[in-house]
């Protein structure tokens, strides 16, 4: 309900704008419809100056059961086209726009909501609105750039007017005659002082403010000058998938972006900020915005601006065969079209992308050869309209139709594919793989993989009673949402590690292993630069608490996936790998912008920690990965009657360090020394807690954990060897807590601790 003066009538024109609703509603001003919604992914506009009158008004948004609506289409259709995710609870929805994982998946609660997201407004007047601004930039010869700034005003009525930019200091002025609806307003700068913006960890992210004035609105949008390419041309192995940003090739480092709540009206401003600051830290420099979830807010993309985090855009389509009925097509049209002019200025985005896994739908899901042919025309057809689409208004992006696959005109769907395009290798897990299997991958670009975990203990007791404490409960099956899920995990650990004693070492073990999983595959496929010259892994996030593959558990905490990340995603790494005569083969790989001079350092250590001798290698390293050395199976026999003997690898070049460990046998085979981990607790400043870690023998795997306190540490999930103490820090967002409550609340936990010897049974 809201006033209106009669005075606001007097204008030529009325219209009612809702940014979001979700998803089928009937919208009424004083009782009388104005229009409909139909899709989840689109801002309507609606004429509503008859409908208003002097006084009390009011407006009305009927929404309408989105699984009923789904259902009615379903039941029309003559061909089948139900997604393949067992998860999903309301299997039509790939026949509406409305967010897909809303139906569940398989890490995601079935919740198919409905509401009304961001703002309703009036707009009303004889001028009109700054409804877009977008860039297209052209830099010709170092440190010049041509830059041609568009707004798009939507007239009310038609009539001359001024528009007015102001980029970097400098203005243009056009004076115009708009028509009723949109009209396209462009001026050029050439600003010769500037600063290129960069992915995160190659440079600075700059941003210049680009403003529009009309009819006494002001609309601003933050701009980063920078060059964004997609290289895809065949070559000798097949096609690569190479971003060059500015001139210069970067290896994308990143992980896979969900929804970052169930509910969105609890994705605030602080989950965003908090969330992408987290991948920053683990030195991502790509988000792949994933297809089946939603076209995210402006302060994603704003933030990721900022933060110099490039993103992967898949439109909302995934894991599914969609219809190209005309009343569809008219639908996706339209999103594309309103999707693409709201985020297109922004310096982030690298990429857009068809869909996500809905080629492979066709192939895996058309029970016969008739019925593929049919659902391959409909995918083509879907297709044709979004690619049109967004050529036309953006065409210094790349569409990329689908992922995986092998890149344009490629309609390969990219699963096994290791030699062109992007690749998703789920081998491993859903293939029940070991992790040496990613040794047999030499992808160009891998955009998923992953393995599961379940959460943190202290995330599980948020939402389950003592009872519920097994992993096979009721509750706890509740959060599991793969099918395979605890099987696959489990089966794991007979692979490589010693069964856990208690549910909270099963917790424990269970992110141990997704980080040396994903670890593996990592270094190894970085180590292949510049064949492969990306890594997206699955998931960064969570949108409930639940089993799943990511490395942020929801709440915001980092398994130790994530903490493994920020060393394995590091700007220089060093790694080995096995070979099959038992010896190894270790790496460096740099992501520096120039060659330095490197030194790396291995050292021989017993299980228990000892030092048993060591080696240094002093070279030049250049961007790309370089072999350092290979270690021959003699080498291990030297300290033959010791402990087994474990590699700790150590780089340093260009400023940048990275530590690392070998263990050339599965840690089962290991008798860890089951030592206790001390720690000495100094307050550093309020909310700042130093601690200095160490052992008398060895512990590995090492995690430290707060009881009741949101926090983080700078590192964890580590080992540690005797003789050498370890200072940490961890933040909490309690400045008020003392040494003392931090010592209450401490828990420390380590591989040996949770995989010891069988205990007495009473």
């Amino acid at each position: 309900d809201f006033e209106l003066d009669a005075s606001a009538l007097d204008s030529p024109v009325c219209w009612l704008e809702i940014d979001s609703v979700d998803t089928f509603a009937a919208v009424l001003v004083n009782d009388r419809e104005v229009g409909r919604t139909a899709n989840q992914f689109l801002r309507y506009r609606f004429d509503v100056k008859k409908f208003l009158k002097a006084g009390s008004n009011r407006i009305e948004v009927k929404i309408t059961s989105a699984a009923m609506v789904a259902r009615a289409r379903s039941a029309a259709r003559k061909l089948n086209i139900s997604p393949e995710m067992p998860a999903h609870e309301l299997p039509e929805i790939n026949l509406i726009r409305k967010m897909q994982c809303s139906a569940g998946w398989d890490w995601g609660i079935a919740l198919p909501l409905a509401g009304i997201y961001g703002g309703i407004r009036l707009l009303s007047g004889a001028g009109g609105v700054i409804d877009f601004i977008h860039t297209r930039q052209q830099h010709y010869a170092p440190g010049r750039c041509r830059l041609e700034a568009s707004a798009e005003i939507f007239s009310f009525t038609g009539r001359s007017a001024r528009v007015e930019f102001e980029f970097m200091g400098e203005s243009r002025t056009v004076e115009v005659e708009l028509k009723p609806g949109a009209n396209q307003v462009s001026v050029c700068f050439e600003p010769s002082h500037f600063k290129l913006w960069w992915p995160h960890g190659c440079g600075e992210q700059p941003l210049y403010e680009l403003t529009v004035r009309f009819n006494g609105e002001t609309a601003t949008r933050r701009i980063g000058l920078r060059r964004i390419e997609a290289v895809y041309a065949p070559d000798e192995i097949g096609n690569p998938l190479t971003f060059r940003v500015n001139g210069r090739d970067i290896f994308i480092k990143g992980a896979d972006w969900i929804p970052p709540d169930a509910f969105p009206a609890r994705c605030t401003p602080e989950l965003y900020r908090e969330t992408i600051a987290s991948a920053s830290a683990a030195n991502m420099n790509m988000l792949r915005v994933w297809g089946g979830g939603v076209y995210e807010s402006d302060l994603f993309y704003d933030i990721c601006d900022e933060s110099g985090l490039l993103v992967w855009q898949d439109m909302m389509f995934a894991c599914a065969i969609y219809p190209s009925d005309d009343e569809f097509l008219a639908e996706i049209a339209a999103e594309a079209e309103f999707q693409a002019k709201r985020l297109r200025h922004h310096a982030c985005i690298a990429l857009w992308c068809g869909d996500n896994e809905c080629l492979g739908s066709v192939n895996r899901q058309s029970e016969t050869p008739a019925a593929r042919d049919l659902n391959l025309l409909d995918y083509d057809r879907y297709h044709r309209v979004l690619e049109k689409c967004l050529a036309a208004l953006d065409p210094d992006r790349l569409f990329w139709h689908s992922s995986p696959s092998g890149g344009p005109g490629v309609y390969n769907d990219g699963w096994q594919d290791d030699t062109r395009g992007d690749m998703h290798y789920w081998d491993v897990w859903h293939g029940r793989k070991p992790f040496e299997a990613f040794y047999s991958i030499r992808p160009r670009f891998c955009s998923e993989f992953g393995f599961q975990s379940f959460p943190l203990l202290e995330t599980v007791e948020s939402f389950t009673a003592p009872a519920d404490r097994n992993v096979f409960s009721p509750v706890m099956m509740h959060h599991q949402k793969s099918q395979c899920g605890n099987e696959v995990i489990i089966a794991n650990f007979a692979r490589y590690f010693r069964m856990p004693d208690d549910f909270g070492g099963m917790l424990y073990l269970s992110q141990v292993q997704q980080a040396v999983g994903v670890k593996t595959a990592v270094e190894y496929w970085r180590s292949l630069r510049p064949r492969c010259m990306g890594v997206i892994y699955w998931q960064l996030n969570d949108c409930w608490p639940v089993a799943s593959w990511s490395s942020i558990d929801y709440g915001g905490a980092w398994k130790a996936l994530h903490y493994q990340a920020a060393r394995f995603y590091a700007p220089v790494i060093i790694t080995a790998r096995p070979e099959a005569d038992g010896g190894a083969v270790v790496t460096a790989v740099s992501d520096l912008a120039s060659a330095e001079t490197a030194a790396a350092e291995l050292i021989y250590r017993s299980i228990n920690g000892e030092e048993l001798g060591r080696d240094r290698y002093d070279f030049e390293l250049s961007p790309g990965a370089a072999e350092v050395c290979r270690i021959a199976p003699e080498r291990w026999a030297q300290y033959g009657g010791r402990a087994a003997v474990l590699v700790e690898l150590k780089i340093a070049a260009g400023g940048s360090s990275h530590e690392n460990a070998y263990f050339p046998s599965p840690w089962q085979s290991y008798e860890l020394p089951e030592d206790e981990v001390k720690c000495r607790i100094s307050l550093v400043e309020p909310g700042r807690v130093s601690l200095e870690r160490s052992c008398r023998t060895a512990a590995y795997f090492v995690w430290l954990s707060l009881r009741g306190l949101k926090s983080r540490f700078d590192d964890n999930s580590f080992h540690i060897y005797q003789g050498e103490p370890l200072t940490r820090i961890c933040r909490v967002r309690d400045r008020s807590i003392t040494c003392d409550d931090f010592a209450a609340r401490l828990r420390i936990t380590h591989l040996a601790q949770v995989c010891s010897a069988a205990k007495e049974i009473k």
